[in-house]
């Protein structure tokens, strides 16, 4: 496809380049990339899986006779973009994971449990 056409195709679905996987002229920025998840998660995304969701329930309710209702699609953005002196515990709260402060594993630093293990700062 030529380009254009293929940009066209992104534009007209109401969709972000950085999120289509589609070669990018000035680059994948990690900021861009979360903004635009950001946007899109806000404006698409959860309106769409709520439309699927509710018929998801229905039928599991129906055919399997359980509870549903707490079912939900977990979202995780394309990227991360924490500081590496945040801790374990407080990079899963803003993900909006599981987190146990007091869990010494979850005390560690990201630095810590990263390709850099960087040990000190300064």
């Amino acid at each position: 496809m030529h380009d254009q056409a293929v940009g066209d195709i992104v534009v007209a679905h109401s969709w972000f380049r950085s999120l289509s996987g589609l070669d990018y002229a000035s680059g994948f920025d990690s900021e861009r990339i979360l903004h635009e998840y950001e946007v899109a998660l806000n404006t698409v995304i959860l309106g769409e899986q709520a439309e699927i969701m509710e018929p998801v329930v229905r039928i599991a309710s129906a055919v399997l006779g359980i509870d549903a209702s707490s079912l939900q699609i977990v979202n995780r953005p394309p990227t991360r973009s924490k500081p590496i002196y945040m801790r374990v515990w407080e990079a899963r709260k803003a993900d909006g994971l599981d987190y146990d402060a007091d869990d010494p594993a979850q005390q560690l630093f990201l630095s810590e449990i990263t390709k850099y293990n960087v040990t000190k700062i300064g």
